[in-house]
């Protein structure tokens, strides 16, 4: 591994998250599909940066799934995000999480919305039936988030940036504490 680059594109990626999450935050709203490739390319394809770069890292577990036993039937929705309104309009929003640290794999694995819709599935979802190219059906998966309305907007759309927002702070933190 040539880890000088793979630090660069870390970098980048900081920025690239960084950027388009405040601009969603100023009404540009398509950027999370932006913000669904860098998640992506950061912690779902199979050589990602996060398994490069922190092979050992720990994510917080998603606050919504918690309490949850697997031999327990989940509801039908769950929602793991925090949203603030002014207006009936959302303002902005943050991921929902508890002080369980847990792999980055297993993070992935969690159910998000509901029991079948994993963090996995639907950042790879948003990514690639809607920003790495435009497929011309959703899947399930964006079916299903495209019925839930936060306000005027469709959940995923806020889902997306939560998750960014909770990872961006994630990646500061670390460069910070590592200096890099």
């Amino acid at each position: 591994m040539n880890k000088s680059k793979a630090l660069d594109d870390f970098k980048s990626l900081i920025e690239i998250l960084e950027n388009n999450i405040n601009l969603f935050m100023k009404g540009k709203t398509s950027t999370y599909r932006t913000v669904s490739v860098q998640l992506r390319m950061l912690m779902c394809d199979k050589d990602s940066l996060s398994q490069r770069l922190f092979p050992s890292a720990k994510l917080h577990r998603i606050s919504s799934i918690a309490n949850n036993s697997p031999e327990l039937e989940m509801p039908a929705l769950q929602l793991p995000i925090q949203l603030r309104f002014d207006g009936g309009k959302v303002i902005d929003c943050d991921l929902s999480v508890d002080d369980v640290l847990i792999s980055i794999k297993e993070w992935l694995e969690q159910p998000l919305l509901t029991q079948h819709i994993t963090v996995r599935e639907f950042i790879e979802s948003v990514c690639d039936k809607e920003s790495k190219h435009s497929d011309p059906d959703f899947n399930d998966t964006l079916n299903f988030t495209k019925n839930i309305k936060f306000g005027r907007d469709e959940s995923r759309k806020w889902l997306m940036i939560a998750l960014g927002k909770y990872i961006l702070n994630i990646l500061k933190n670390t460069v910070e504490y590592n200096n890099l």
